[in-house]
């Protein structure tokens, strides 16, 4: 979290914000330049740590035992690895019902369909029935 500045230093005796020097603003800059380098390495350091640990093998009994249950062939569950594991995990949310498990399975798999806007425009008929067509836009 980005560290608070005390913002009565940036401001007029009658409390508005006043201009920085150019040594100032310079500061200021090269301060933040700095911290924005170390929170990117961070989330570079972060983001290969993930990668590492989704390669490494997944060892977990009653997850290979339920993976046997459904029928996944024992070659399978011996290669298993973490991204496999979290497959097989968001299958089962979803499977659960829970709608965004179900969403992001069906956008893994490409069946997702994003909302359309659809315009119904209707003219009534003579016996009071409208009659309805459909126009994207």
């Amino acid at each position: 979290m980005a560290k608070k500045v005390e913002s009565k230093q940036f401001r007029d005796n009658k409390g508005r914000f006043r201009r920085l020097t150019s040594e100032e603003a310079r500061r200021l800059g090269s301060e933040g330049g700095k911290k924005s380098v170390e929170v990117r390495r961070q989330q570079r350091t972060f983001a290969e740590l993930c990668h590492i640990v989704d390669e490494m093998p997944m060892r977990n009994a009653s997850l290979a035992d339920g993976l046997r249950s459904i029928g996944i062939d024992e070659q399978t569950i011996e290669k298993m690895d973490q991204k496999l594991a979290k497959v097989f995990a968001l299958q089962r949310k979803a499977l659960q019902g829970d709608p965004k498990a179900i969403e992001l399975w069906l956008k893994l798999t490409g069946e997702y369909e994003e909302k359309k806007n659809i315009n119904i425009t209707g003219a009534p008929l003579s016996d009071g029935v409208v009659s309805f067509t459909a126009a994207d836009e």
